[in-house]
């Protein structure tokens, strides 16, 4: 058995280009964006082959972040053509199965997630505005809705938390917000959950084994704590501050349930215990270059791993977090 830690790499090769976006598919393969050449690829935790697929009408433009529908496809943003895209992994070619969709208002695309009431859910950094789509319809392209209100402000990093809401980060203005996403009017519930000083540059979620949510702060190098279940959430924040996280971005629970995350300026993946009365004094550090370059995403795989991009090393990498 690998132990605790344990850091193993796979490179696509030339054809990886500054990967992003990581998570794991319905062909239990691990899929990842390639943002600097326009691809989506995969990884056979197995065997280790790494496989690139390019849209051959060539829709695919900046490629940010993936994530798996109830469709059996996997979905992903298109920053630079204002799309949302879905692949099929089952197919003997995946690529001849890219299918790009776009809007009115459908700008930037960012995070994308599957929400409580069943949709797939996305941010429009270009528009102030958040949007979704019926994975499921007959067309989804009819499905696009898009969502604005004051308190939406270049929206980023999406989650949806364990109160059922839609929780996202304003980087225009360095606040957290969320959403009801199954109410008539999911605008009409926008509400501000905290902002400065707790959030400097706020990065990426991850909720612990109690239901509580995680955020990377790159700007502060710290993780706030927050609880959704509070009546008011900014108050039951925790701060984590450690000499050891530097410039923290991607973060995912662990099958240990710690809270391990990419410690981007460190060229790391750190880990803290969620449950300790002082976290910050658990935080621990893993890896070096070139097995961690410039971290970036990460998120859970079979066997107990957690899988990240290296996106200054061109790579993907996994991190042995116990037993699952």
């Amino acid at each position: 058995m690998p132990e605790l830690g344990e850091i193993e790499t796979f490179s696509g090769g030339e054809e990886v280009n500054a990967p992003t976006g990581v998570i794991i598919g319905p062909d239990e393969r691990v899929w990842f964006t390639s943002i600097a050449n326009d691809r989506l690829g995969r990884v056979d935790p197995g065997g280790g082959r790494v496989e690139v697929f390019a849209d051959p009408a060539g829709a695919i433009h900046l490629p940010a972040n993936v994530y798996p529908g109830p469709d059996g496809h996997v979905w992903f943003t298109s920053l630079g053509s204002d799309r949302i895209g879905r692949i099929d992994p089952a197919a003997a070619d995946p690529a001849t199965t890219i299918e790009t969709f776009t809007a009115p208002g459908l700008e930037q695309p960012v995070a994308i997630k599957l929400a409580a009431d069943g949709r797939i859910w996305f941010s429009l950094r270009g528009t102030d505005a958040l949007g979704r789509i019926d994975p499921l319809a007959a067309d989804p392209a009819d499905s696009i809705e898009i969502f604005r209100a004051e308190a939406i402000s270049a929206p980023a990093a999406i989650f949806p938390a364990s109160d059922s809401r839609l929780w996202w980060v304003n980087s225009a203005t360095q606040t957290i917000a969320r959403l009801d996403p199954s109410a008539a009017d999911p605008a009409a519930t926008v509400e501000i959950v905290a902002g400065p000083p707790l959030i400097d540059e706020a990065r990426a979620w991850a909720a612990d084994p109690d239901g509580r949510v995680w955020l990377t702060v790159r700007g502060a190098d710290t993780l706030v704590r927050f609880d959704p279940a509070a009546p008011d959430p900014a108050t039951s924040a925790l701060v984590i501050e450690s000499p050891l996280v530097e410039s923290p971005d991607g973060a995912w629970v662990g099958a240990d349930g710690g809270i391990w995350f990419a410690n981007t300026g460190a060229n790391a993946i750190g880990r803290l215990d969620p449950g300790a009365t002082d976290p910050a004094a658990t935080v621990v550090t893993y890896g070096a270059p070139p097995q961690v370059d410039e971290p970036f995403d990460i998120k859970p795989g079979p066997g107990g791993w957690l899988w990240f991009t290296n996106k200054a090393g061109n790579s993907l990498g996994r991190i042995f977090t116990g037993q699952p």
